[in-house]
């Protein structure tokens, strides 16, 4: 099921990889990455489609059935110096006026290199403006938005592109990496942060499936497209005011987004889409 703010996949996207764009062609990225087409990205960004919208069951079992059936990711097994992580989203809904008519989302395209010890490099490529609702669309239609800026590239020193620490892939202390005890959304968040820091081994991620299984109050969404044009399977929990939303690739068991919509406005308040992992010797 397509979300609403899909409109457009161009020919010879994949799975493994795939840019987005607001307007105007994708930046480029990682060499070796997969062919990649552009999508649309808005302009009105609407929640993902889910396949359970109303008395999803719980996950438990449908998280422990794709655990136990997952496979390779094309960077397993791979052994360059870097680690590489190309994401787009935003965490942030900038509304000009009071009310909520006036709303605008800024998201970015971030590529991360880092060695071992966490140095290497990030680039940011902001892209156009989307917004999460009609009327701030017409809004920002009667007033400029402020110019996207430039491509922004910082070699940073230990630590600061990257963990400085691969990431514990032991049952009790990926647990203890996830808030295993916390609330639910807390244990969500815990899961993007490693998905978007780290490039997570075959076994973490099948142990990562089976802890989300034992947190109380996750719902199986079921089968969704995510914004990349991607299948894949999502699970949910919801808070008195947002829900909270994971999509993970059905064949490797890794993480393709993450999002989180206000409710009752159903706005779109933060997103994280991975677009692509890999271990490299190239710096790009």
């Amino acid at each position: 099921m397509l979300a609403a703010a899909v409109l457009a996949v161009a020919a010879g996207v994949t799975a493994g990889a795939v840019a987005l764009t607001a307007d105007g062609p994708a930046p480029p990225g990682q060499a070796g990455e997969p062919p990649r087409g552009d999508l649309l990205l808005g302009p009105v960004v609407q929640p993902v489609a889910v396949q359970y919208a109303l008395d999803p069951p719980s996950a438990g079992d449908g998280l422990r059935r794709l655990a136990d059936g997952i496979s390779a990711a094309p960077y397993d097994g791979k052994s360059g110096r870097y680690t590489y992580i190309h994401t787009v989203g935003w965490n942030a809904v900038i509304d000009a006026e009071p009310g909520g008519d006036s709303q605008v989302i800024y998201p970015q395209d971030k590529q991360r290199w880092y060695l071992a010890d966490g140095s290497g490099r990030i680039t940011v490529t902001p892209l156009a403006p989307v917004y999460p609702n009609e009327r701030s669309r017409q809004y920002w239609q009667r007033h400029e938005a402020d110019p996207t800026p430039g491509v922004q590239h910082d070699d940073l020193p230990a630590g600061k592109a990257g963990p400085r620490q691969p990431l514990s892939t032991g049952a009790d202390r990926l647990a203890k990496r996830l808030s295993m005890g916390a609330d639910p959304q807390s244990v969500f968040l815990a899961v993007r942060d490693v998905y978007s820091y780290y490039a997570v081994p075959q076994e973490a991620r099948a142990r990562i499936l089976h802890i989300l299984a034992d947190v109380p109050g996750v719902s199986w969404r079921g089968t969704v497209t995510d914004r990349a044009g991607r299948p894949g399977q999502a699970v949910s929990v919801d808070t008195a005011t947002t829900r909270e939303l994971l999509i993970f690739d059905p064949e490797t068991g890794a993480l393709l987004a993450w999002e989180q919509v206000e409710r009752p406005t159903e706005t779109v308040a933060g997103a994280t889409v991975i677009v692509g992992y890999d271990r490299t010797d190239r710096l790009g």
